[in-house]
């Protein structure tokens, strides 16, 4: 019996006697971890799959599992430390190894999961002409109205458009995208791509998304001009925010990656000479794509790990490398990172640690105005780091209102009214929404954003504003009058709980609070980035419009707002208009 027919054959049981090995052993990694109620674990990642032990009886059949190449069912019986092992408990952990396609039965050699690609060129149909956010091809009306269907100014594009995505829908001087595998489909263009399976050992290890080669032979080309920038600006950036630095922390690592995402943008929205679409220096774009694999990594650290890593935290590169492979980092939707892992090791410990150069670093030279630009950058992360607030908040509030919802009749016309605005979503953890990681993130948030305010040229003004304020707004009054509005504007809304009516009241009260001090952060902080770029006018106002723009381009979470208007009919306003 082949493999494909033990799959689908539910009586299928596996035998003593037959030959077992792991189908693809490249992808293979494990070590120890910890329960949220803090018992021992042995963990297997096997691509996206990931496998806990928890029961101490299993850790030595687990630990010997992982240094086979190839091995008789049966001998797994008498891997355990415990005398209490049987073949019937270990056959229906290795059964389940083989559904999920991680050992394979026999001598079979691992198969690719997509059809061989070495030198295959592909043309990516999207787009017949490049679109920029650069103030010198005046686009930004146009393309505001296509994502979102409101038309902003350049004046507004660091609020809608985090800066560290500005420049990524843009052509360098070789005819690339700047993001490349990462560009948003509605404005990716076609573009000539030799895409290769990957080979590399660990999760993208013969991956059904492949690499682009194309992409790392122009990083491969610019490799010494592009450490030798990227080791001028981390020197300038460590000396303006903690000169005793010697290993970046994982907080200085997320600034700095977004100081030299904003490079690119900088250099397009700059009032003197800007650069126009097609002619970004090859050198940017390949410290784009670098400096976007730090912050996706960062910001996972951030946001969404099991344990959320502090600001200060330091993680030495070799680690730093095992994260980004072990949560799925190096896979994106289309395409995995291309790089060897011993180049993707050396870039890491340069940022972290730094070097010496080999090349003159380019940053002046294509720069001009290095302080101005340091000035935007900070500015501009300042932005982006409300938005990301903004979007955690939503999705916080979103969760807590789904998980309720859960709790409810399925059947009952509101639920599925405010399940079906709400969109699938991902699926919750049970982690997800602790307040010790709540208020983990918050700290790591603020320490962010203070530090970014020490790259401004006059430092921290008298009257920063407060991202703090976006939290644990105090809203029962504003609550209370939201569910009486909704009881009678709904005639459905008395049918539910009390319990849920009060719960979801204060979500949405909150929710509208939050959207109100996100809107008054984002018109200061956004005037802050035009009064440095010479924007006239420089003072900008956001209002309800351009927060339901925001949320349309963020795509998820949906806005609070949007989902009660949709469920139940009443509308409520983002933020308030401001004259």
């Amino acid at each position: 019996m082949d493999h494909a027919t033990q799959l689908d054959d539910l009586n299928w049981q596996l035998q003593g006697d037959e030959v077992l090995s792991f189908r693809h052993p490249r992808r293979l990694d494990h070590g120890w971890g910890e329960s949220a109620e803090g018992a021992r674990l042995f963990v297997i990642h096997y691509g996206e799959l990931e496998i806990e032990f928890d029961d101490e009886r299993d850790f030595a059949f687990a630990q010997t599992l992982v240094r086979q190449r190839q091995f008789r069912a049966g001998d797994a019986a008498g891997w355990s430390s415990t005398s209490d092992s049987s073949w019937e408990r270990v056959r229906g952990y290795l059964e389940a190894l083989v559904r999920e396609d991680v050992l394979c039965v026999g001598s079979e050699p691992a198969r690719s999961s997509t059809p061989p690609s070495e030198g295959r060129h592909h043309e990516r149909q999207h787009r017949a002409h490049p679109c920029t956010w650069s103030s010198l091809d005046a686009t930004c009306e146009q393309l505001s109205l296509e994502l979102t269907g409101e038309s902003f100014g350049v004046e507004h594009i660091e609020t809608l458009i985090a800066v560290n995505d500005l420049a990524r829908p843009a052509l360098d001087d070789a005819g690339r995208q700047v993001g490349e595998n990462n560009v948003d489909p509605q404005l990716r263009v076609e573009t000539a791509t030799q895409w290769a399976t990957c080979k590399y050992p660990g999760s993208r290890h013969a991956h059904a998304c492949p690499m682009n080669l194309t992409a790392l032979r122009k990083v491969n080309r610019d490799w010494s001009a592009v450490t030798a920038t990227l080791l001028d600006l981390r020197a300038r950036f460590v000396a303006a925010t903690a000169p005793e630095t010697t290993r970046l922390s994982v907080g200085q690592a997320h600034l700095f990656a977004m100081l030299a995402l904003a490079w690119s943008g900088y250099m397009m929205v700059r009032r003197d000479a800007p650069v126009r679409n097609g002619e970004l220096p090859s050198v940017a774009s390949s410290i784009f794509m670098l400096a976007d694999g730090i912050r996706m990594t960062t910001a996972h650290m951030f946001y969404a790990a099991e344990r959320l890593a502090g600001a200060d935290e330091i993680v030495d590169p070799i680690d730093f490398v095992k994260i980004t492979d072990r949560e799925q980092l190096f896979v994106t939707g289309q395409g995995v990172c291309a790089g060897p892992p011993g180049k993707i090791e050396e870039f890491v410990r340069l940022v972290l640690d730094g070097g010496v150069p080999e090349a003159p670093s380019q940053l002046e030279p294509l720069t001009g105005d290095v302080g101005r630009y340091l000035a935007y950058a900070a500015a501009a992360t300042r932005v982006a780091l409300v938005g990301r607030a903004l979007v955690h908040e939503t999705s916080r509030r979103r969760e807590l209102l789904d998980h309720e919802l859960a709790t409810l009749d399925p059947l009952h016309p509101l639920v599925m009214g405010l399940r079906r605005a709400l969109g699938s979503g991902a699926p919750l953890r049970g982690w997800s929404i602790t307040p010790d990681r709540q208020h983990a993130f918050e700290r790591a948030l603020v320490a962010l954003f203070d530090t970014a305010g020490r790259l401004q040229p006059s430092g921290p003004t008298d009257d920063p504003p407060a991202l703090a304020s976006l939290w644990q707004p105090s809203v029962a009054h504003e609550a209370a009058s939201l569910e009486q509005r909704l009881g009678r504007e709904c005639s459905a809304w008395d049918s539910l709980p009390a319990r849920f009516r009060a719960l979801a009241a204060r979500l949405l009260a909150e929710h509208l609070a939050v959207c109100d001090r996100a809107a008054s952060l984002f018109g200061r902080l956004q005037s802050d980035v035009n009064r440095v770029l010479g924007r006239t006018p420089f003072d900008v106002i956001v209002d309800d419009r351009l927060l339901r723009a925001f949320f349309r381009v963020h795509g998820r979470p949906p806005d609070l707002a949007a989902v009660f208007q949709a469920a139940l009919g009443v509308t409520v306003r983002t933020a308030p208009a401001r004259q």
